[in-house]
């Protein structure tokens, strides 16, 4: 079939369902149907099957029985074991973005077998529960542990699809999305809704021609225009096989998106998670959509997943309130309207001596503005390697870390400048490096021979100092 005819024939029903579904990966969408403009639907289908076949030998983890609702909760301290094993994995790399399987020939450590089949099992095991809507917190694991597993195998199988990007999405989470829908139509055999023998209804995208079957005919509502195709199996509203898929790296919400999608959930949690919600449809008209669906979409869409206290909430039915250890000991070392500076360390009669950590903040009407604009979540992010956790409506301006004496920097120590947030930051959003000193400190100023950065240069030159001034 040449690709134009192929392309106006299905493209319209995949664009259709695509309104329909939840959670599928723009980057992933954009990139597949790109590659069909450039081919014949057969010509796509060969390429798939030759990536296909590089993560095939990981098939036979995905086995074993499917489980009910009653096992499951008998073995969530399973799951959470699980959970703890992939991130004691994960750590060695940097949190939350997937950056760290750029590089994947050369990648160490390797994710362990063992880890590869847990994960492959629990979700084997939750695959009926899921498909069928039968509980929040399983599909919710479920679609964790893909996401997980996707990961691990691109490490261990050394997977590497794209080269390049597309509409925001870097190659790395296109593979990660591509190796995720071959593990949920391949390894777990959930269909699409066209090729799902069990979805058996057929809608129009505003639902005006529901049941009829003729895939030829269009919708005559100017608001939907579409044509008539096979709806998702039951319970779903959306597409199950491409709700499988989430976001790596959370979606940058802003605030009052945020805020709304928020009120959203905490109304629904309280709801009875087997009744349905009216929705207004995309395409035209009302639809409804089961309460459990709705929060499993919401949960990845509000990045809980990349927030530990949330998914504490999943695993162990309660939240893990994370006391930072140094805030319990910390003191202040200055105070402002717009500056605060603080001190966790050595003491002696209540000011800084020995070893210890200062950090300065500072705050403003437009940053206390934005914070409460922007995600929580970016804060969680940007705060992630400060001290500080709490001081939501700041930014970081410098980190100290060394020897002290009588209250003031005496002695070796490292002093860091942070750039603005406003203007850049590092990828994973925690502040990014503006300058940076390393050497002597004398009654808090630079003094003798310091090594110096900054983010202009890039480049790291010896200045010697006296009193705070270089010396020529």
């Amino acid at each position: 079939m040449p690709v134009l005819t192929y392309l106006t024939s299905s493209l319209q029903t995949s664009l259709q369902n695509q309104t329909k579904r939840e959670g599928y990966e723009k980057g992933d969408f954009i990139e597949e149907w790109g590659k069909m403009v450039l081919m014949s639907k057969n010509e796509y289908k060969i390429e798939r099957k030759l990536k296909l076949k590089k993560i095939l030998n990981f098939k036979k983890y995905f086995s074993g029985k499917t489980i009910n609702v009653k096992n499951f909760e008998n073995n969530l301290p399973k799951y959470y074991q699980v959970y703890n094993d992939f991130w004691s994995w994960r750590k060695n790399f940097k949190y939350p973005e997937v950056n760290y399987l750029q590089r994947v020939q050369t990648i160490k450590p390797l994710p362990p077998d063992k880890l590869i089949n847990d994960l492959a099992k629990s979700i084997y095991e939750l695959k009926k529960i899921f498909i069928e809507l039968k509980d929040y917190k399983a599909a919710i694991i479920f679609k964790l542990f893909i996401n997980y597993v996707s990961q691990c195998i691109k490490a261990k199988g050394k997977v590497k699809f794209y080269n390049k990007g597309f509409f925001g999405s870097s190659p790395v989470s296109i593979d990660i999305s591509t190796i995720t829908g071959f593990i949920v139509e391949y390894f777990l055999d959930i269909k699409d809704c066209e090729d799902d023998p069990n979805a058996k209804e057929y809608s129009c995208g505003c639902g005006k021609y529901k049941g009829l079957k003729n895939k030829g005919f269009k919708c005559d509502n100017p608001k939907c225009h579409t044509k008539v195709s096979k709806d998702p199996i039951r319970p779903w509203r959306t597409d199950p096989s491409s709700s499988s898929s989430i976001s790596s790296s959370g979606h940058d919400l802003e605030g009052k998106d945020y805020r709304k999608l928020l009120k959203e959930f905490k109304k629904l949690i309280k709801k009875k998670h087997n009744s349905y919600v009216k929705k207004e449809g995309f395409w035209g008209g009302p639809y409804k959509v089961l309460v459990i669906e709705e929060l499993i979409d919401l949960f990845f869409t509000l990045d809980f997943h990349l927030d530990e206290d949330q998914l504490n909430l999943i695993f162990l039915n309660k939240s893990i309130e994370k006391k930072v250890k140094q805030n319990d000991n910390r003191i202040i070392l200055s105070k402002t309207e717009t500056v605060i500076e603080l001190y966790w360390g050595d003491l002696k009669n209540g000011k800084p001596h020995g070893k210890g950590v200062s950090e300065k903040y500072e705050t403003n009407e437009a940053f206390k503005k934005i914070s409460k604009m922007v995600s929580p979540i970016w804060w969680k992010k940007y705060a992630r390697n400060l001290n500080a956790k709490d001081l939501k409506g700041y930014i970081a301006m410098e980190r100290y870390e060394g020897e002290w004496e009588n209250g003031k920097k005496n002695g070796k120590g490292d002093l860091i400048i942070f750039a603005d947030p406003t203007y850049y930051s590092n990828k994973d959003q925690t502040p990014a490096i503006s300058e940076r000193y390393k050497g002597t400190f004398k009654e808090s100023e630079l003094d003798g021979q310091i090594k110096q950065f900054d983010d202009v240069s890039k480049k790291w030159v010896l200045k010697n100092y006296k009193n705070g001034v270089v010396k020529n």
